[in-house]
């Protein structure tokens, strides 16, 4: 049986050859007679190892997206939030709960930490600011010892949070939120010192996700809470069940580092 790529409109001309390659694997396995059932199997294996690779090289080349799926991977998760289980810790994908005390010590050992909310959070943005600089000032293991100093943006957006701050007796900066305005602030920081940026409402994972690696990129610091010193987010009143499900990984990118819910 011969085909010609006329006789196939419905291909395009390396699809095409894709099959008429296929074709003539087949059609010369069925011709060869081999002298023994090992040479058999040897040919046959041989020939299917040819015709894979045919096609997924013409898979790769004509369709990547549809032969190997979408890159930008997406993972939601139902966060469950109890008096005793309210704040989570993200890690390779998945959200677990934490402790509150450890909680605010991946606080206190980041270099900056941006402050995100989805449902009102004023009063709990205080109570984490407050909770944070006891941890702080105590030090205990796992805390670096140094100072908190905080980064304010419009009354808008945080004045429950700037009062917090003038309560605590705590350094504030006026500034502009923007990356490079934070990564500016926070290269002032003396050893030790964490800056915490006033709440901004969260603009989903992906979009929060890519502010925190654009001030990291511009303060030449690294992102997470693997290591202290580092460019980290907090999530305040995030998504909970049972009204929506959180989502962890949106393109590719993690959700914060903290989540922290009021109950």
């Amino acid at each position: 049986l011969i085909l010609q790529p006329a006789t196939m409109p419905f291909c395009s001309g390396r699809l095409s050859l894709l099959l008429l390659s296929f074709i003539t694997l087949c059609s010369t396995a069925s011709a060869y007679t081999p002298s023994s059932k090992v040479s058999r199997r040897a040919f046959f294996s041989s020939v299917s190892s040819k015709a894979l690779t045919v096609a997924v090289t013409e898979s790769i080349l004509l369709y990547p997206k549809e032969a190997f799926g979408a890159t930008d991977a997406s993972v939601t998760q139902s966060i469950k939030v109890t008096p005793v289980a309210h704040t989570f810790v993200t890690s390779n994908g998945k959200v677990k709960p934490l402790r509150e005390n450890d909680a605010t010590r991946f606080l206190t050992n980041a270099r900056v930490v941006f402050l995100f909310y989805g449902e009102n959070s004023d009063e709990l943005s205080g109570q984490v600011l407050a909770l944070t600089k006891q941890r702080k000032d105590g030090q205990g293991p796992g805390v670096t010892p140094g100072n908190i100093k905080v980064a304010l943006g419009s009354d808008a957006d945080g004045g429950f949070f700037s009062k917090a701050a003038s309560q605590n007796g705590l350094e504030a900066a006026k500034s502009q939120l923007d990356p490079k305005s934070v990564a500016k602030l926070a290269s002032g920081l003396g050893g030790g010192d964490v800056l915490i940026v006033s709440p901004q409402k969260s603009g989903g994972t992906a979009s929060d996700a890519r502010l925190v690696a654009e001030c990291a990129s511009a303060a030449n610091l690294e992102v997470g809470g693997a290591k202290s010193g580092g460019v980290i987010s907090l999530l305040l009143n995030g998504p909970r069940a049972p009204n929506s499900d959180l989502k962890v990984v949106e393109a590719g990118l993690e959700t914060s580092t903290i989540l922290w819910y009021d109950v």
